[in-house]
């Protein structure tokens, strides 16, 4: 159907802005630059997407496990064909968490979609066993994002650490 076209045809657009975009170039230096001297044997990818960056993680560290939990059934479904050995979970992280833990979560501009982030943050502690990588964009919440990106919050660094601390989690690095 030509829904079904549309669909693969803004995933495939989503993907090479996830490669080659200099901010996901940008974040993903950073997330494997915290990944450094960590110890883990399980990550989950809250909010994976297509699986891209799980994917990824995985190619640097072969001996471990990969889930992906994405709240949009077409993600999960491309990650998926990515990853045939990886668990994926529909999840709405503002109202559920999937009640098991992992080594590592990572939640790469997510939080900023979900109405509730309080709950999500809560739901992210649960599942998080030792570490949790989180990366949100800073600054004012514009109109535009809002219309054609989906966000609900924009964070000032302030706010975004009061609102970790209160959910349970130690912040133990920082990047800008």
């Amino acid at each position: 159907t030509s829904r079904s076209r549309s669909i693969s045809l803004r995933r495939h657009k989503w993907d090479d802005m996830k490669i080659y975009g200099p901010t996901a170039r940008h974040t993903r230096r950073f997330v494997f630059s915290l990944l450094e001297g960590l110890s883990f044997v399980s990550v989950l990818d809250v909010g994976s997407g297509t699986g891209l960056l799980l994917q990824q993680i995985l190619k640097k560290y072969p001996n471990i496990g990969v889930a992906g939990s994405e709240y949009s059934p077409e993600g999960n479904e491309l990650a998926r064909k990515r990853l045939p050995n990886a668990e994926f979970y529909s999840m709405d992280l503002g109202r559920e968490n999937l009640g098991k833990k992992f080594d590592l979560i990572t939640c790469i501009d997510v939080l900023e979609h979900v109405d509730d982030d309080r709950a999500a943050l809560k739901n992210l502690l649960a599942m998080t066993g030792k570490y949790m990588i989180l990366s949100v964009p800073l600054g004012p919440l514009f109109k535009v994002e809002a219309e054609r990106m989906g966000h609900v919050h924009g964070y000032s660094r302030a706010e975004l650490t009061v609102k970790i601390r209160e959910a349970g989690f130690e912040i133990i690095k920082e990047i800008q």
